[in-house]
């Protein structure tokens, strides 16, 4: 199951390269805009974080996850905006949850809604 999970969080490293592609003429998100410099650095360094957790045993990975979510809802204090909050709290509890491959699923897509909030 690690593997399937580790294979969404592969595709979003190809999500990544397609908004950023989509991002010269596209604008923020209405009302998110006060929040991007912290949705932005929560969701460029998503891949980066989450791929080498990978490798780790189920626990460790999961242990891992929970620090990782701990650090991106510290960052989401500074959130001003509502739907910027809920943007990053459904990130959140999507990185929390992603143990099967319906899971990475829903980690694409909150992965994709921070991308896209601020592109």
């Amino acid at each position: 199951m690690q593997k399937r999970t580790v294979a969404a969080i592969a595709a979003c490293g190809a999500i990544a390269a397609v908004t950023t592609a989509l991002s010269a003429t596209a604008q923020s998100a209405p009302g998110v805009g006060a929040d991007c410099p912290i949705i932005t650095s929560i969701s460029s360094n998503a891949v980066s974080t989450l791929a080498p957790m990978q490798s780790l045993p189920a626990a460790k990975a999961q242990q891992a996850r929970d620090a990782y979510v701990a650090q991106v809802q510290s960052k989401a204090s500074g959130l001003t905006t509502a739907q910027g909050r809920a943007d990053v709290q459904a990130y959140a509890n999507a990185v929390r949850s992603a143990n099967s491959m319906a899971d990475s699923q829903s980690l694409l897509q909150a992965l994709t809604k921070l991308q896209t909030d601020c592109s």
